[in-house]
């Protein structure tokens, strides 16, 4: 108990601490719980069942691009209630495509680029004829 009373109407505050007696005995018995876990999701699954580091990735690619039609679906609602101003916000693990409605593509690469001097990405070479800026001096053709 705390006492604050030297403050003008206010009553006294009181505090306590506890031990969380659950996550303390889970930690201690960490290893015996997850094999017992281990244990019911094959149980469950099964050893045939599992999925190889690729077949994940292709399933977690699948389930992504099923995901975000439906996330810029949510991204236009927040967006016209903002525009009402409602006190509304995107949430935090929603796709940065779907908030600013982009999309992501890859493009093949420019077939004749230069490669500046100090820069480690191709620069698609725009002169078509014309004489290289002042700048481009002194690079050489990549393709």
């Amino acid at each position: 108990m705390h006492n604050v009373g030297w403050l003008k109407g206010a009553t006294p505050v009181g505090f306590t601490e506890t031990i969380d007696v659950p996550g303390l005995l889970i930690n201690a018995n960490r290893p015996a719980i997850e094999a017992a876990l281990d244990k019911e999701i094959t149980l469950v699954i099964g050893d045939a069942k599992t999925m190889t580091r690729s077949e994940k990735e292709a399933a977690a690619s699948r389930v992504q691009s099923q995901i975000l039609p439906i996330e810029r679906i949510e991204a236009f609602w927040t967006w016209a209630a903002m525009e009402d101003r409602l006190r509304v916000e995107c949430r935090g693990d929603m796709s940065p495509q779907a908030i600013l409605g982009i999309e992501l593509r890859t493009v093949p690469p420019h077939r004749r680029a230069i490669r500046a001097r100090g820069h480690s990405y191709a620069v698609p070479d725009r002169s078509a004829g014309r004489k290289p800026f002042p700048w481009n001096t002194g690079v050489r053709s990549v393709g």
